[in-house]
């Protein structure tokens, strides 16, 4: 009888060891996703200064490359390798969203394979097959090496994508509302084509980037503390987008707030989608905000 009874206290204890076991692996494992997702996010937003913390200390950049059939292999610090992307300019903006992970954990090692899509401009690029090794240090799980191997597209599969454009123009919606909270005039500017048309409410059209860089700069002046927009219709081609929401906006000495709608249509200057016709106008006359 004790013989049967320690058998079974046995074999609960060591089915209670292996479901902790378990649940802690499944989740390292979709800390490890996340973590990977994480880099790729704010790789492809410019969010470079997000990255030195999410790398262990000596870790690798690695690119393998096939030419004629044979494959090199380029290697460099993370530090280096990270240093290049700050001093580059204008930063690169794509999103990669993987479609497939594969994982293994091994002790405080994980190893991933990340099939990954690479969008620019809304346009499907290449296949990508990000490859990552990460430890688990006492601040998480860290990167220790990274590598990636593109598989470009062909031209005839390279078709315009309206989902991935809507999340194109809602990111740099988002930087341009951000820019305004922030003052960055400059980043403001470079959003609109040379040719655009600014059209305000109760007042004459503006044209061009430089009498709507005059225009925004009378805007900036009196502070702008809250901004943000959401679309709630998106169509086009890619040949001209428009883009057409709701706004709120908090500004000037008195903290304002104004609701309204506006409409933006957007069109290609060299490789990037910029704003070429901007209008909007306030549901009812702005008030104080509380």
């Amino acid at each position: 009888m004790h013989e049967r009874h320690f058998t079974t206290l046995l074999a609960f204890i060591v089915s209670f060891v292996t479901s902790i076991a378990t649940a802690a692996e499944a989740s390292d494992e979709q800390v490890v996703k996340a973590q990977v997702e994480h880099f790729l996010t704010s790789l492809g937003t410019g969010d470079y200064e997000a990255l030195p913390a999410m790398f262990a200390p000596n870790a690798t950049i690695s690119h393998p490359t096939k030419v004629d059939d044979t494959w090199t292999m380029s290697n460099e610090t993370f530090e280096d390798w990270f240093a290049a992307r700050v001093a580059s300019s204008p930063r690169r903006f794509f999103r990669e969203p993987v479609n497939a992970f594969t994982v293994h954990l091994d002790g405080g090692l994980a190893f991933i394979r990340a099939d990954a899509s690479y969008y620019v401009d809304a346009q499907l690029r290449s296949n990508n097959l990000d490859y990552f090794t990460l430890i688990k240090m006492r601040g998480g799980w860290k990167f220790v090496n990274a590598s990636y191997v593109s598989r470009p597209i062909a031209a005839s599969q390279t078709g315009f994508n309206l989902a991935e454009a809507r999340k194109l123009i809602e990111a740099n919606n988002a930087r341009f509302t951000a820019a305004h909270v922030a003052g960055d005039q400059a980043t403001i500017d470079n959003m609109f084509t040379a040719d655009a048309k600014c059209l305000p409410p109760g007042a004459e059209p503006v044209i061009g980037r430089d009498a709507i860089a005059a225009l925004t700069k009378d805007y900036l002046k009196y502070g702008v503390f809250e901004f943000s927009e959401e679309t709630t219709d998106f169509y086009g081609d890619g040949d001209l987008l428009i883009d057409q929401g709701n706004y709120v906006m908090v500004y000037g000495s008195n903290r304002t707030r104004e609701t309204g709608k506006y409409l933006n249509v957007w069109k290609q200057e060299a490789g990037k989608w910029k704003i070429y016709s901007n209008i909007w106008n306030a549901n009812a006359p702005a008030a104080p905000a509380n």
